[in-house]
């Protein structure tokens, strides 16, 4: 039952009985329905907001705040790095690839972007192989647990952290800092970077006529990454 408006309601035992007629002379009736309301009708909760007083007759509920906030960036390029993969129909057609992705953190810029068959050991080591080639190295290294960066004893536990991985080895014999994340919020932003590129990636790759992976990364090199950080990349705060 659907209610127009209801400026005038008649309560019984605290619970709507009759809505009344509205002002001016106009009447405000339930539409295909009739004014008794009973105990009869199951009610969700709604309000009722007067149009012309703006009144409401429910009390709006507080606002919950928030559970996490976001994370200040890092002032300057280069002092946390950000790793993930998206798996994704990225071809716009039944074939799942994982789109490997570096970005820094104070700039969101993206430092490495490359379609794999599977995120994994071989290829996380490619990429971060890469970065550090044409970018340098970095001060800290944030991913989430997957196994080929982190040892959990149980899965949702917190990382062994004297039970090092391939990448895990690596990445302390450079001297630079891996930070596990504990949720997906917390990868809040590589996430948001992702919903990007699961918008855009696939109408370019259409768009360019390009359907193997070999086309698509060189595409991705060459072209995309590029005009991508132009348009999204931030300023550090320094």
């Amino acid at each position: 039952m659907l209610l127009l408006f209801a400026p005038e309601i008649v309560l019984r035992d605290g619970l709507p009985l009759r809505i009344g007629s509205g002002v001016a002379g106009c009447q405000y009736l339930p539409v295909g329905g009739h004014l008794d309301v009973t105990r009869r009708h199951l009610f969700t909760v709604f309000r009722i907001h007067y149009f012309f007083g703006r009144a409401w007759l429910v009390a709006r509920r507080k606002k919950r705040d928030s559970h996490r906030r976001r994370r200040p960036r890092r002032p300057m390029p280069g002092m946390l790095l950000h790793i993930d993969g998206s798996k994704h129909r990225w071809f716009s057609d039944d074939r799942y690839y994982d789109l490997l992705v570096i970005l820094d953190d104070a700039t969101s810029e993206i430092y490495y972007a490359q379609l794999v068959e599977e995120e994994s050991t071989r290829t996380v080591m490619s990429a971060l192989r890469e970065v550090i080639e044409t970018k340098g190295l970095f001060c800290a290294l944030y991913s989430d647990r997957g196994s080929h960066f982190f040892v959990t004893r149980k899965a949702g536990e917190r990382v062994d952290p004297h039970r090092l991985t391939q990448v895990g080895r690596a990445i302390k014999e450079l001297g630079v800092q891996m930070i596990p994340a504990y949720s997906p919020q917390a990868r809040g932003r590589c996430e948001r970077s992702f919903g990007t590129w699961q918008n855009r990636l696939p109408q370019e790759l259409r768009l360019a006529g390009l359907s193997t992976l070999e086309q698509a990364n060189t595409f991705l090199r060459e072209c995309y990454i590029a005009e991508f950080n132009r348009r999204f990349a931030k300023p550090d705060r320094r």
